[in-house]
């Protein structure tokens, strides 16, 4: 560690290409001025990039091994281009991320928009196919604390920003030594880890039913979130709209996943509820499936669990909201819904998120036609 008035720093590591254009310079170039800019926002950091190395710092895959490696926060950023690979057939960037997943709960990962493109990755699995894979590992990445994708210079920069206010408001805190600080959770979240699944399970449905009582709407929009039970089916739900000043009352579908989403017998408590819950539908809208996670799901689990990799899926701070083309299914899956406040909160944001991103019309655009869908099939 570097230390400032005897105080140590923590270290942060910035990996990339080097020559990569990027806005008016060079990523190389970008990464100078972001280590300016982050120990000045973040007196506590140090930023170690190795266009600082010197001649003598020894053999460059010996040095950047150790750092990735011993660095306290990893912040990797990955674009079309792996650059330049040594006799191991890797680039420097993909030793480092490799080290670097040793402690893979340091890693802040952002990848560029041009990696989503379907000719750039079939052109990489061509050329690099290792680095493919590495792309593709860290999409579906769950140990890590942030994933995000960027555009150019002014959004990473700002994602990356954001992204270490948050996880070092989380995680760089001083070592209580006593025991009555032995735990920083919440009581309840505490009590909730030490749950069996099923008990985790319970509590998550106990606490959703909460919700529509706790949660406190600031929105014209959106009016009402209420239970609307159907016979042997308690967790159904009504989300009460106001579209073009017409009152539309959503179903609402809820379901739990009392850990991580790809543990398969924590998965099964949600099982296909597109499926399994909608035989003999007999409402003119389709529903929307609320799946509350008590850890994570991710990108590529989600694909899988809908059946269908060609989906829409944005990824967001409370998780994801996937919609299918095809057959109009819509879920949320709700990320960390580790409390019942937690869980309450992740909701208020994605009801927030939907209204903030105008995504109310085509939420029940999608119900209507799934609704046709199921109406057909009785």
């Amino acid at each position: 560690m570097s230390t400032i008035k005897g105080v140590q720093k923590a270290q942060v590591f910035i990996s990339s290409l080097n020559r990569y254009p990027f806005g008016q310079g060079t990523l190389s170039d970008f990464r100078t001025k972001l280590r300016d800019k982050i120990e000045s926002q973040f007196p506590f950091l140090a930023v170690i990039i190795n266009e600082d190395w010197s001649a003598s710092a020894g053999a460059p895959r010996k040095t950047t091994e150790q750092v990735a490696q011993t660095c306290h926060i990893f912040i990797g950023i990955l674009v079309e281009n792996p650059g330049y690979k040594d006799k191991s057939g890797l680039s420097a960037t993909q030793i480092e991320f490799v080290v670097a997943q040793k402690d893979a709960e340091k890693m802040l990962i952002f990848l560029h928009e041009g990696l989503r493109d379907s000719k750039v990755l079939t052109e990489l699995g061509k050329k690099h196919p290792q680095y493919l894979t590495l792309v593709k590992s860290v999409q579906d990445y769950v140990g890590g604390n942030i994933v995000r994708w960027f555009k150019g210079p002014d959004d990473l920069e700002a994602a990356i920003l954001d992204a270490l206010t948050l996880y070092t408001a989380q995680t760089l805190r001083t070592i209580r030594r006593f025991p009555a600080y032995a735990s920083e959770k919440p009581k309840e979240e505490a009590e909730w880890e030490l749950m069996t699944f099923a008990e985790r399970y319970q509590a998550m449905q106990a606490a959703f039913r909460a919700v529509p009582s706790h949660i406190k709407l600031e929105s014209t929009v959106i009016q009402e979130l209420k239970p609307a039970p159907r016979s042997g089916d308690p967790d159904v739900y009504k989300l009460r709209l106001r579209l073009d000043d017409q009152e539309v009352e959503l179903p609402v579908l809820f379901s739990a996943c009392p850990d991580r989403f790809g543990f398969p017998d924590a998965a099964r408590y949600v099982g296909y509820p597109f499926r399994a819950r909608v035989e003999g539908w007999q409402e003119e809208l389709g529903p929307l499936d609320m799946t509350l996670v008590f850890r994570t799901a991710t990108d590529s689990q989600i694909r899988r669990h809908l059946g269908n990799p060609d989906i829409h899926v944005s990824q967001e701070s409370w998780g994801f909201f996937a919609a299918d083309p095809e057959r109009y299914i819509q879920v949320a899956y709700l990320n960390r819904c580790s409390s019942s406040q937690k869980l309450e909160t992740q909701v208020a944001r994605f009801l927030a998120w939907l209204e903030q991103y105008s995504q109310i019309r085509p939420l029940v655009e999608r119900a209507q036609v799934r609704g046709r869908i199921l109406g057909a099939r009785k």
